[in-house]
């Protein structure tokens, strides 16, 4: 049984913290990788996301390049649920490409969670490793801990965002949206 995490009361003040801390916690929860994406409901036709990871470097960028978050199955899941998921084969079909890609890359086995606010706002974290299957068992015992991880992932996020968000939606409206 793991410890108790004892910093969640604390809100990381920069990437570099929030960065530490879930490489820290990854690493003793079993697993090589981590991320955290962050997505905002508005603009309603193109919501913004924003993404803190320890992939490599060359998979984020793929990813992120090929769209890959438009068909990836454990984020259509997460957006549909709380309950953390596995990785697995039958969770990938119908985006085998993109699965034999990002095994291409060391992250073969995985677990994801997303956690939604009151705003619509939905955090989803995941953790990767290159090897071991993460059962049913595995994310019972470690949840708890996982639970509070995304929870402070996302206050993160919310707080790093918050900003460049307000002056956004504080700017006046155009003539085209006063029209509509």
């Amino acid at each position: 049984m793991l410890r108790p995490i004892s910093w969640v009361d604390e809100v990381p003040q920069s990437s570099l913290e929030l960065t530490a801390c879930l490489s820290r916690m990854a690493a003793l929860l079993e697993f090589e990788y981590w991320a955290i994406g962050t997505r905002f409901p508005l603009p309603l036709t193109r919501p913004r996301v924003a993404l803190v990871t320890s992939y490599p470097k060359a998979w984020e960028q793929r990813y992120v390049d090929r769209g890959y978050h438009r068909i990836d199955p454990s984020v259509a899941l997460c957006l549909g649920q709380r309950r953390p998921i596995a990785w697995n084969d039958q969770l990938f079909e119908g985006a085998e490409e993109m699965w034999d890609e990002a095994q291409s890359f060391g992250l073969k086995e995985g677990c994801s969670q997303s956690s939604r606010d009151s705003l619509g706002i939905v955090s989803m974290l995941t953790f990767a490793r290159s090897s071991s299957p993460v059962g049913d068992a595995e994310l019972r015992a470690k949840g708890r801990e996982m639970n509070a991880l995304l929870e402070l992932a996302h206050k993160f996020m919310l707080q790093s965002m918050r900003a460049q968000i307000l002056e956004e939606f504080s700017s006046p409206l155009s003539s085209r949206e006063i029209e509509i």
